[in-house]
């Protein structure tokens, strides 16, 4: 509890003499000396020494960083949507369909390339199969005609071989262009769908229902990689986090449960690197965010203790000033121990209840 202490300092001079007969004229007054003068008041604000119990908190600070976030729409307006395959809250992969409008025709025209570059699939594992059985014979006719030593033998197996070069080239150039047409077909049928575009949480679902109207440009699906979400850690009491441990965090007056993850740094200069991330993902937490994680480094229960600003550090150690029983100042050497920021504990120097000056 603070007091006001007033200390009175007196001033004044006190005369008196004596007389002589004769000396003066007895008829003539002498004036009244005053006995005390106007009394100076000197005001203190003041403190006692109470006991409670201390600790001294460390903190360390953080920094948000969002995760990485994609938002996804349609290219056009007017179509009716068809299907929503996600909902909030569900993992999804790239690569994965999440919604879609009409694509039937679409379907069917991907289904008709598909079977047409199947086919001339087909056609080139035909010929080239029955290539290699005529070579088979045109090599048997070529040898036996070495063995008879035919005059003027032109050869069977180059002309089956250039014949079916011939074959096979112009199935190739079909099967060039037919799968061109299917990967035209596959990309009208993609500009009709929201594929997602990486591996993520859907945080957001626009509210469309079955046969509904889509508007282009318009959020129809967020993605958020939350494994990219991190806090970035200020340098100082770094050394406070350890790797794999879980910590509370105090962020916008809430508390979150953050896990540490320490990478040593690959040389004696390069320091050590701390991100934490969040145990319970926060989708709609912002860059920027900022928290600190507090740790209790030193505690002392039941010690003497004095506000912070009472007490001063001299060359000769650390002082306080108190009252002493006349109500003036007297400087007093103290030991002091650990300080919350506002709290000082005093080890030794002052007694229970007795007054410190503030200023």
């Amino acid at each position: 509890m603070k007091n006001r202490i007033c200390a009175l300092l007196l001033t004044g001079t006190v005369g008196a003499g004596l007389v002589g007969c004769g000396l003066l004229p007895k008829e003539e007054e002498y004036p009244t000396v005053p006995v005390l003068s106007q009394a100076e008041i000197m005001e203190y604000d003041v403190v006692a020494v109470t006991r409670r119990d201390i600790q001294k908190i460390e903190t360390v600070r953080i920094s948000y960083q969002a995760p990485e976030t994609e938002k996804y729409s349609f290219k056009f307006d007017n179509e009716e949507i068809s299907q929503i395959y996600v909902e909030v809250g569900d993992i999804v992969k790239k690569g994965d369909v999440l919604a879609e409008v009409d694509i039937t025709m679409q379907q069917e025209q991907v289904r008709m390339q598909q079977e047409a570059v199947d086919d001339l699939y087909l056609q080139l594992k035909h010929i080239s199969e029955t290539e290699e059985m005529s070579l088979c014979e045109a090599k048997l006719q070529d040898q036996q005609a070495a063995e008879i030593g035919i005059d003027g033998w032109s050869s069977q197996a180059e002309a089956i071989a250039s014949q079916y070069a011939d074959q096979k080239r112009l199935i190739q150039q079909s099967i060039h262009l037919a799968e061109k047409k299917l990967e035209k077909a596959k990309e009208d049928m993609k500009a009709r769908q929201i594929i997602a575009g990486m591996d993520g949480t859907i945080t957001f679902l626009a509210e469309l229902e079955e046969g509904e109207s889509v508007s282009k440009g318009k959020a129809v699906v967020i993605i958020k990689d939350m494994s990219s979400a991190r806090f970035e850690v200020d340098s100082q009491n770094i050394e406070l986090l350890e790797d794999g441990k879980t910590y509370i965090a105090e962020i916008e007056k809430k508390e979150y449960e953050v896990l540490a993850e320490v990478s040593e740094g690959n040389n004696e200069e390069e320091e050590s690197k701390v991100t934490l991330s969040l145990v319970t993902p926060e989708p709609n937490m912002e860059t920027g965010v900022t928290g600190v994680i507090r740790f209790i480094v030193g505690e002392s229960k039941g010690v003497l203790s004095v506000p912070d600003k009472a007490v001063y550090e001299t060359e000769e150690g650390y002082v306080v000033y108190c009252v002493d029983e006349l109500g003036f100042r007297e400087k007093r050497t103290v030991e002091v121990g650990i300080s919350d920021g506002t709290t000082v504990e005093i080890l030794s120097g002052l007694e229970e209840n007795e007054l410190v000056i503030l200023d």
